[in-house]
C-alpha cells in the first residue's frame, strides 16, 4: 500500500511547498483538495494547461504521484445538480491533463426524499458524469448518510461500470459501525479504489479529530483487512485543517501519520 496526504491538511502551503514536503516526509503521492485559497480544480495554477507539463516534470523528479482529485460535487441533490455537473466535468478535464486516475464526488443527506429515491438519483447523476470520464474513475466518498450497507448495496448495483468506485473514508463508516466495520467493508470491498485514513475520538453525538494513534478508530484492523484483501492503492491522510484551523499544523500532523501508519504496516505479513 502507498501513502499520501490530502492538501486539505495544508491550506497555507504553496504548491512548491506541498511537493517539497511530500518528498522530504517520504510520501508516495499527493491527493489534491485545493491549493491555498483555491478549491476549484480548473483554477489551480500548477494544473492550468500552460503549466501542466512543468508540474508533471516536477512531480516526476520528486518521485510523486497525484493519486486523487477532490471536488465539491454533491450529486444527490437536484437543486445542486447543474453546478455539480459543471464542476465534475471540469475536474475530469483537469484529471486527464494531470494524469490523475480518479476524482472524488459526494453523496450526503438522504432526506427529504426516501432513501431509495435519493440513491437512485445519485446513481443517474454518476452515470451522466461518467460519460465525460474518458479513462478517469469517478469515486463516491463514504460520507454523510452515504455510509451504510443499505445505501451502497443499492448504489453499486445501480452503477455496475467498473470505472465507478468507492473512496472509503473510515471515519464516516465508523459513525455507524464502530469496531464492527467488516460487514460494511465487505459490501464495498470490490470497488474500493482509494482510502482516507484519519483518527478521531468518539464523542456522544459526534467525533473530535486527533493525531493518528491518539483516537478510537481501529486503524490496525482496517489495515489488516485491506492487506488481506490485496488492496494496493493509497492510504491517504485526510487532516481537516482547512475546516478546523485549530488542529495541529501539517508540519506536526503529517509526520505523526507517517510514523503511526508505518508502524502498522510494519506489522502486516509480507505477501
Amino acid at each position: 500500500m502507498k501513502l499520501s496526504f490530502s492538501t486539505l491538511g495544508c491550506p497555507d502551503w504553496t504548491w512548491d511547498h506541498i511537493v517539497a514536503n511530500a518528498m522530504d516526509m517520504g510520501f508516495d503521492g499527493i491527493e489534491v483538495r485545493g491549493i491555498q485559497s483555491e478549491l476549484r480544480s480548473e483554477k489551480l495554477t500548477p494544473f492550468l494547461p500552460d503549466n501542466a507539463r512543468a508540474t508533471l516534470d516536477q512531480l516526476k523528479d520528486a518521485n510523486l504521484t497525484l493519486c486523487c482529485l477532490g471536488t465539491s460535487c454533491f450529486l444527490h441533490d437536484p437543486a445542486r445538480h447543474e453546478e455539480a455537473m459543471r464542476e465534475g466535468i471540469a475536474a475530469l478535464e483537469t484529471a486527464k491533463r494531470m494524469r490523475i486516475p480518479a476524482i472524488r464526488v459526494f453523496g450526503d443527506k438522504l432526506e427529504p426524499q426516501p432513501m431509495r429515491e435519493t440513491v437512485a438519483y445519485f446513481a443517474e447523476s454518476v452515470k451522466a458524469l461518467s460519460k465525460h470520464a474518458n479513462g478517469v474513475s469517478v469515486l463516491v466518498e463514504v460520507h454523510g448518510a452515504f455510509n451504510t450497507i443499505e445505501v451502497f448495496e443499492q448504489l453499486l448495483d445501480a452503477v455496475p461500470d467498473p470505472s465507478f468506485g468507492v473512496l472509503w473514508d473510515v471515519m464516516h463508516s465508523d459513525r455507524v459501525y464502530f469496531d464492527k466495520f467488516e460487514p460494511f467493508y465487505k459490501t464495498i470491498s470490490r470497488r474500493v479504489r482509494h482510502v482516507h485514513l484519519k483518527d478521531v475520538r468518539r464523542l456522544y453525538g459526534g467525533v473530535a479529530n486527533c493525531l493518528p494513534g491518539e483516537g478510537d478508530l481501529p486503524l490496525q484492523r482496517i489495515a489488516e483487512v485491506l492487506a488481506s484483501d490485496g488492496y494496493d492503492g493509497f492510504l491517504s491522510f485526510e487532516w481537516e485543517r482547512r475546516w478546523e484551523p485549530a488542529l495541529p499544523p501539517p508540519e506536526e500532523a503529517f509526520p505523526a501519520y507517517m510514523r503511526h501508519i508505518k508502524r502498522i504496516l510494519g506489522t502486516l505479513p509480507r505477501v
